[in-house]
């Protein structure tokens, strides 16, 4: 299928940007690339600028540990601008858009975690992305104790004890092939996250039957 050109031109820009950046993407700039393609957009500066709106007027002092930043950076994106997660919206390819999000405040728990992170960064605080099994999460980077945020949920806290009950249950429920709850844990790179982010966009697509 020939792109038109606003489209050929979003995936020239995410293909450049994916082969120059090694392993350190920066997140915001690909997902909003994805969008210029999905969408036909030519320009991406409008939904960096959302994204950046968003992240004003949040105070994180420099020596506050990390539960006060956790605490703050929730109050910030959960309470005062009304980011949840939407169960009935995940059909949506709105949902895996990153400008949609920031417009509907709602969306795939891999785009909220990701509005998270990239919040996080801008103001000095790194979170890892976490590929738990069907729900994506972020981790506080190097937290003692370790614990785990779950944005789709406003920025719940869960504790590792939290999140084994719930990867055995999941286990259970879809009969899936997958132990080691530990080798889930573990932050993943920023190409990972894009995969992952494909793949629940891709998926969407399917159920649909839009497979064009």
């Amino acid at each position: 299928m020939m792109l038109a050109p606003p489209r050929a031109h979003a995936r020239a820009m995410f293909s450049a940007l994916v082969e120059s950046s090694g392993n350190d993407l920066p997140l915001d700039q690909c997902a909003a690339w994805i969008q210029a393609e999905e969408q036909g957009l030519s320009e991406i500066a409008p939904i960096l600028t959302a994204l950046e709106q968003f992240s004003e007027n949040l105070h994180v002092p420099s020596n506050a540990n990390i539960f006060e930043c956790v605490a703050r950076i929730n109050h910030h994106m959960f309470v005062e601008h009304g980011f949840s997660g939407n169960p009935d919206g995940l059909a949506s390819p709105d949902a895996s858009l990153l400008g949609e999000v920031l417009e509907r405040k709602n969306g795939q728990p891999i785009l909220l975690s990701l509005i998270y992170m990239e919040i996080s960064r801008r103001h000095g605080v790194q979170m890892d992305g976490i590929g738990f099994p069907t729900h994506f999460l972020v981790q506080p980077h190097e937290a003692d104790p370790v614990f785990f945020v779950d944005p789709f949920h406003q920025g719940r806290v869960l504790r590792m004890d939290q999140l084994r009950a719930w990867f055995e249950r999941i286990v259970s429920e879809r009969d899936l092939a997958i132990t080691q709850l530990e080798r889930w844990l573990h932050p993943i790179p920023s190409r990972l996250v894009l995969l992952r982010m494909n793949q629940d966009l891709k998926a969407v697509y399917m159920q649909r039957g839009d497979l064009e």
